[in-house]
C-alpha cells in the first residue's frame, strides 16, 4: 500500500526572516524621533502664529507683560499678528511714568526676521510723560547711537518704523 505523504510546496525552502542589526535599530529609532520632533516643532509654530492673530493674543500678551514689568492696561482689543487697540496703557518705573490713551498700534512679524521692528502704525489719543525723578549730576539713560530712527509724521501723527542702525 503505497504512503500517501504530502508535503507541503515550498515548506523550509523560505529563507530565514533576517533579524535587523542592532545598528540599524539605532539609525532608524533617531530617524524616527527627529521626525516625530520636527513634526511637533511645526505644530506649535503653527499653533502659535494661529494664536497670535486670534482676537484677544494682545490683551494676553499684555498681561502677561505686565507681571514682570510696571505695566498696567484697561480695554485692549485686537490680536498681536495684526495689531489692536488699547484705550489706556501706563508704564511706570523710578518716578518715570508714561501714560497713554487710545494706544493704536500694528506692525509687521515678518521684519523681525531681518532683524529690524518696523511698526505701520503707530498713534495715540494722549501721551503723557511724567518725570519725578530726582534730579541727577551725571547723564543717565539709554545709549541709542546704535538705533536708525526712520519715522514719517503724517495727519494721524502716525509713525511708519524704526530700523536698527547697519
Amino acid at each position: 500500500m503505497p504512503t500517501n505523504q504530502t508535503t507541503e510546496a515550498g515548506l523550509g525552502d523560505e529563507p530565514q526572516a533576517q533579524t535587523p542589526k542592532p545598528g540599524n535599530r539605532w539609525v532608524k529609532a533617531i530617524a524616527i524621533g527627529i521626525g516625530v520632533l520636527v513634526i511637533s516643532l511645526l505644530a506649535c509654530v503653527t499653533g502659535l502664529w494661529w494664536w497670535a492673530g486670534t482676537d484677544g493674543s494682545l490683551a494676553r500678551v499684555l498681561t502677561w507683560a505686565g507681571q514682570s514689568q510696571p505695566l498696567s492696561f484697561d480695554r485692549a482689543s485686537g490680536s498681536l499678528r495684526a495689531g489692536g487697540r488699547v484705550e489706556r496703557l501706563t508704564w511706570q518705573q523710578g518716578g518715570l511714568t508714561v501714560h497713554i490713551t487710545g494706544l493704536t498700534i500694528a506692525w509687521q512679524p515678518w521684519s523681525l526676521l531681518q532683524r529690524k521692528l518696523e511698526l505701520t502704525q503707530l498713534a495715540a489719543d494722549k501721551l503723557t510723560v511724567n518725570d519725578e525723578r530726582p534730579p541727577s549730576s551725571e547723564e543717565e539713560g539709554v545709549d541709542v547711537s546704535g538705533v536708525e530712527q526712520v519715522h514719517r509724521v503724517d495727519d494721524e501723527r502716525g509713525v511708519g518704523a524704526f530700523l536698527p542702525a547697519t
